[in-house]
């Protein structure tokens, strides 16, 4: 699998203790082509204290950017992200039979 480094940022949790944010483009090869996914690390002092990863988010990479967008301007967590990666898939689903 390769990842690459979308967005790092600092943002500043409820508790107003402020952690670096990472955020990826996972990239793997399944049978029929390249399947997109997300990760986030969430770090104190350069060290991940959480990382959360969904792999098969989308079969376009520009899907995939966008949810990566979508992730960044939202500050999102890791503790968030299958459940953002889930209502994301579902907006696509819907958008995609209508």
């Amino acid at each position: 699998m390769e990842q690459k480094i979308i967005q790092t940022k600092q943002i500043k949790d409820e508790n107003d203790r402020i952690w670096t944010m990472r955020y990826w483009l996972l990239v793997h090869t399944a049978e029929g082509g390249e399947v997109f996914g997300a990760a986030i690390d969430q770090c104190a002092a350069e060290k991940i204290v959480e990382r959360d990863e969904v792999l098969g988010l989308s079969e376009r990479k520009e899907d995939a950017m966008l949810f990566l967008d979508r992730l960044c301007n939202g500050d999102a967590m890791p503790v968030e992200l299958v459940a953002l990666a889930d209502d994301y898939m579902l907006e696509q689903e819907w958008k995609y039979q209508g």
